[in-house]
Parts: structure tokens; sequence; C-alpha cells
């Protein structure tokens, strides 16, 4: 049953007449009830920076809501631009689990960082090894910091028997470059003389 665009404007234009509701009221409630009653509402927040995750955003977003729109079913499907939250964003909806491992952090001492898994592909984020939410503003200092962490994520996702991995290169304290995640996942690094 083909229902051209004019009819469906005409039927738009009753629903919204005044004299539609003072003539038809109930199919006008009978019709607004079914719509709010199976409305789908999506949450695709980023992650609030320092703050919150972007699940935990979606989170904090439904429950505001969820009192407006009881009836509604709610989707929380966080998203990130490759920073912070790129692990919460991607491991759910592959079906994956987080595994928190030791690296070096962004100015050399040893930390817990996260990476995911799903099946054979391994989602890592570079701000969980070498990211800005590691350092306390008085210890900012991106011509030191390195990425070397990183390359150790990399390597224990190999080790755990990834084929494909996933890096998310957002929100890094270093600007070494992805020299230090070379370095630490064993490249050699040479200047033009063959030297280290």
């Amino acid at each position: 049953n083909e229902v051209s665009l004019s009819s469906l404007f005409k039927i738009a234009v009753i629903t919204v007449s005044p004299w539609f509701f003072r003539t038809n009221w109930l199919f006008a409630v009978h019709i607004f009830y079914h719509l709010y009653a199976f409305m789908r509402i999506l949450l695709a927040p980023n992650a609030f920076k320092e703050t919150l995750s972007g699940f935990e955003a979606a989170t904090a977003i439904e429950s505001a809501l969820r009192p407006v729109f009881p009836g509604a079913i709610f989707e929380k499907v966080p998203v990130s631009d490759g920073g912070d939250g790129l692990i919460d964003a991607l491991a759910r909806p592959l079906g994956g689990r987080t595994l928190s491992v030791s690296v070096s952090g962004p100015l050399g001492g040893k930390l817990k960082a996260r990476l995911a898994l799903a099946g054979t592909t391994a989602v890592i984020e570079m701000a969980e090894a070498s990211g800005l939410k590691l350092l306390k503003h008085g210890e900012l200092s991106p011509m030191t910091a390195c990425t070397a962490g990183v390359g150790e994520l990399i390597s224990k996702a190999v080790n755990l028997g990834a084929g494909e991995i996933l890096i998310g290169l957002g929100g890094s304290a270093s600007n070494d470059g992805g020299s230090g995640c070379a370095a630490a996942f064993g490249f050699k690094l040479l200047d033009k003389k063959g030297g280290p």
C-alpha cells in the first residue's frame, strides 16, 4: 500500500489542526499515546573530558529523560573521537572483554592500562598508556613524555592473539610522534647515518 507524500502531508495537517482535536480528541489521544509509548531515544554522547565516560554520560542523560518519557526505549551507544572512551565505545558492541595490563606511563613509571579483545580484534587507546588524563597539571611535559606504553599494549595484544588492532590516538600527553611506541614494540630508530 503506497501512500503519497501529499496524503502524508494532509494527515500531518489534520493531526495538528485544532478542529481535529475538538472533534476527534479520542483518536488524537490514541495516536499520541502510541507514538509516545513506542518512542526510541538514542543516546550517543562522547566522554566528557576528565569527568564522565561516554557510557556514564548516557546513563545520566537517560536518568533525566526517563521521568519525561517513561514509556520510551532508551539505547545507550557511547561514541568516541579516538581519545578517551574508545574502549568503552567499542568493547560492548563488539562483544569484547576488557583487560588491565601493566605498561610504562607517559613519564616512565609503571601503571595499569586497559585494552579490549573481541575475538582476534584488539582495541587500544593511546590515552590509557600515555594520556593527558594520567598526569596532573604540573606534570605536563609533552617534549619528554613518551608513548612507549602504547607499544607495550600493542605487544600484549599480539601475544594475546590479536590479528587486527584498532588504536585511538587522541588524548596523548606526548609529542614524540610515536617513536616511543615503535621502540617499545621492537623497532630500532636510527638517524640518517644509521646511528641510534
